[in-house]
């Protein structure tokens, strides 16, 4: 069985919430409270389940639900005592922030597969929170922990409502699962091709290790004599990246390509003026554009456009974009060969006949095109 789950810590309450994602009708919630100790018949529930998925789960829910079911006997101690050791293990997860695990649950082993939709979506490297994500997924209930997570619950009906948040949590994680079911699928098929274990990684850390896999295969070189190489530049030039083929008529656009010519991105440097108000500021047929270290942006108020009969409404798209740059001007990290240009090009090259032959939504285009597009804003 596969549920998503949600796991509340406090002082003197434990709680979880299961919902299977098939029905979601079945709801299975567990506490530890006063005189409820509901350890036993977690245990029981756990024994047949094959797949847990939660939101922050590596980090968090799949280590304190570890320790409880491998390190704690059900009849070592008084609720008051568990809960405390549960709290106490809670805390020192959280301080770690994702970054690495105490020693107490470092070891421990799952006893089922777990899926991260945070680390999938690399919303932990954001700190983007499940609240967040309920608004994105304009869910009908956005609520705050409704007990500050450090005071006792007092009475059963404190703990009613901590419970009734913990299934809202859960349900949140529903609905986010059901959006990502594709993404996830698809890792599980490219882990099968390719042999790698990607299940809970974001499409940048796939493409990053299946690049490595190629490359290595590619050149015979082992993983460890090229992933730490990296070329040092503490400024960039503009003059020495920008293509020669870039030309322009239109005076605006020549001013444009004038100050960026001559611009100098000093690397590390961090200036929040710029950052929010970009390094330059174009309009172009009554539009206004602010060109950022990120890219080009638009700066118009909002507005509501609609075809008519003179005017349509398009959307326009360059197949492998940036990959065709890439090879067209023969873009290849200082610290590595023409061998890197010819494996991506190979790679573009693949990916346009697995297009072809199987879909643009094929594993392998699709796959391909993840390991083409990681290279972009990396330093290899």
């Amino acid at each position: 069985m596969t549920y998503c789950y949600d796991i509340e810590c406090y002082p003197n309450l434990f709680c979880v919430t299961f919902i299977d994602i098939k029905n979601t009708d079945n709801i299975f919630q567990f506490t530890i409270f006063e005189d409820i100790n509901e350890l036993e018949e977690l245990s029981v529930f756990m024994s047949s389940v094959k797949c847990l998925i939660g939101y922050n789960s590596l980090y968090y829910d799949d280590l304190i639900l570890k320790y409880l079911l491998q390190k704690i006997d059900k009849f070592e101690m008084d609720t008051d005592g568990l809960t405390k050791r549960l709290y106490n293990l809670s805390q020192e997860v959280i301080s770690f922030q994702g970054f690495g695990r105490p020693d107490s649950v470092k070891y421990l082993k799952n006893t089922y597969l777990s899926i991260d939709l945070m680390s999938i979506l690399a919303f932990n490297k954001l700190k983007i929170g499940l609240k967040q994500v309920a608004i994105n997924l304009r869910w009908p209930r956005i609520q705050d922990l409704p007990i500050h997570w450090s005071s006792y619950i007092k009475d059963r009906e404190e703990a009613r409502i901590v419970l009734d948040y913990n299934k809202n949590d859960t349900e949140i994680t529903i609905a986010l699962f059901n959006k990502l079911e594709p993404e996830i699928r698809l890792r599980n098929q490219i882990g099968n091709i390719y042999e790698v274990k990607i299940l809970n990684s974001s499409n940048a850390d796939i493409g990053h290790r299946l690049l490595n896999k190629l490359y290595s295969q590619a050149t015979g070189l082992d993983l460890s004599e090229f992933k730490d190489l990296r070329t040092e530049r503490y400024i960039i030039p503009f003059k020495n990246i920008i293509s020669d083929k870039i030309k322009f008529i239109t005076p605006n656009y020549q001013k444009l390509y004038d100050f960026l010519y001559n611009y100098v991105l000093e690397v590390g440097q961090s200036d929040n003026k710029t950052q929010d108000k970009g390094i330059y500021k174009l309009i172009s047929k009554g539009k206004r554009y602010i060109i950022g270290t990120g890219g080009l942006h638009s700066d118009n108020p909002p507005k509501i456009y609609n075809s008519t009969e003179n005017s349509k409404i398009i959307s326009a798209d360059v197949n492998s974009f940036y990959p065709n740059i890439v090879i067209e001007e023969k873009v290849v990290p200082e610290h590595l060969d023409n061998r890197f240009f010819k494996l991506y090009k190979e790679i573009i090259d693949r990916r346009i006949t697995a297009k072809k032959e199987k879909g643009s939504k094929s594993v392998e285009a699709e796959t391909l095109k993840i390991v083409l597009n990681s290279v972009f804003g990396l330093k290899i």
